[in-house]
């Protein structure tokens, strides 16, 4: 309970500017948007973060398909779509995003990376039985 209400205080102090008539409530929406900062002081934390959580809902995904769908929706591509887009420009999307996903360049880099996991095992093994080697 001690804790809670030591807790409670410091909430207070550091929420104050949140409150009714602090700091950031009368800001400005002009000034609200020029004192904006990321998150975290790690650009990439969150990007990363938010790719692990997709690859656990969608396992099979695509590192192009990934970033495809992030820049989609970080640049706000559906409205300019929506606005502009004909259907042709949608069947050419769609063919060129078959051609892509069929082009065997993620099978490609996914051969590459267990390529190097298995040659990264081998110099390990390489390393291990050395150091035995030495003890004998």
């Amino acid at each position: 309970v001690a804790f809670f209400r030591g807790a409670l205080a410091t909430w207070e102090r550091f929420s104050s500017e949140f409150a009714p008539g602090g700091l950031i409530d009368e800001s400005s929406a002009e000034e609200k948007h020029l004192a904006w900062m990321p998150a975290t002081n790690d650009i990439n934390e969150g990007a990363l973060g938010a790719y692990r959580v997709v690859t656990r809902g969608k396992p099979s995904m695509t590192l192009h398909q990934y970033n495809a769908l992030a820049m989609f929706r970080h640049n706000d591509t559906q409205a300019y779509m929506d606005a502009v887009f004909t259907c042709d420009d949608h069947i050419y999307i769609m063919r060129e995003a078959r051609r892509l996903d069929a082009s065997g360049i993620e099978a490609v880099r996914r051969k590459e990376l267990v390529d190097f996991r298995v040659e990264v095992a081998r110099i390990r093994k390489e390393k291990e039985e050395a150091r035995v080697q030495k003890l004998k």
